[in-house]
C-alpha cells in the first residue's frame, strides 16, 4: 500500500446541491463526496482518472445510515478509507460497515489523475442556485439548524498522519464568511486541515 486516506465526515441531513468532499494528494483517482438532489442525499465517487465524474453513485438513505454510520459528535457520520490497490495508479474506497465491522469496497479506478491539482482537500463546497426572492443560495433555506463536519483525516505513507496544510491545501486558508456561500447565516469553522465544521444555526 503506497498510501491511504482514512476519516469521518458528518454530513448535513436537509439540505441541496452541498458537499462534504474529500481527495488525497499525489495523482489519487477518486474524490468521494457527498451530493444533495431532490430525490434526497447521495454518496458519489468523482472518479478524476474515469471517463465519466460519477463513478459511482448511492442512495444515502435509511438502509445506507443504519449500516454505514456511527454517531461522532452527536450526529451519524460514514468512516471511508481510500488506499491504492493495485498497478496503473489503481486506487479504492472502502465503506466502514458498522454492522458487520468490516471495510467494504465502494468504488475503484485506475489511470491518470485529470484534476489538474497536485493538492489533495477535505473540505467544505457549494454548488447551488440562487433562489432570486433572497439572493440566497437555495441551500442555504434548507439547512437551518444543520451541521457539517469533518474530522479524524490522516494520510498513511508509511505511517498514519494527521492531514496538515501541505496534504490539504484547500482546508488550510482562514475560512470564507458565509456571504461568499450566498448564505450570511452560515459560518465555518477551521480548526486544522482535518477538523473543521460548518454551521447553519
Amino acid at each position: 500500500m503506497a498510501g491511504a486516506l482514512s476519516g469521518h465526515i458528518v454530513p448535513f441531513e436537509k439540505t441541496i446541491s452541498v458537499a462534504p468532499t474529500a481527495k488525497a494528494p499525489g495523482g489519487w483517482c477518486i474524490e468521494l463526496t457527498r451530493v444533495y438532489t431532490t430525490g434526497g442525499p447521495l454518496l458519489w465517487a468523482w472518479d478524476w482518472c474515469g471517463s465519466e465524474p460519477a463513478g459511482k453513485t448511492v442512495s444515502m438513505n435509511q438502509s445506507f445510515i443504519s449500516t454505514y454510520t456511527a454517531t461522532v459528535n452527536g450526529r451519524p457520520a460514514y468512516t471511508m478509507d481510500e488506499a491504492m490497490t493495485g498497478a496503473n495508479n489503481t486506487w479504492t474506497v472502502y465503506l466502514y460497515d458498522y454492522k458487520t465491522q468490516t471495510w467494504d469496497v465502494f468504488y475503484t479506478s485506475s489511470g491518470t489523475d485529470k484534476s489538474g491539482f497536485s493538492f489533495g482537500w477535505d473540505t467544505y463546497e457549494v454548488w447551488s442556485n440562487t433562489d432570486p426572492a433572497t439572493n440566497r443560495g437555495y441551500f442555504c433555506e434548507n439547512s437551518v439548524g444543520d451541521t457539517i463536519e469533518s474530522s479524524g483525516i490522516q494520510l498513511y505513507t508509511g505511517s498514519w498522519t494527521a492531514a496538515n496544510s501541505t496534504d490539504a491545501a484547500a482546508s488550510a486558508t482562514p475560512p470564507p464568511a458565509g456571504s461568499s456561500f450566498d448564505c450570511p447565516s452560515l459560518s465555518l469553522r477551521f480548526a486544522s486541515a482535518n477538523d473543521w465544521a460548518a454551521t447553519n444555526p
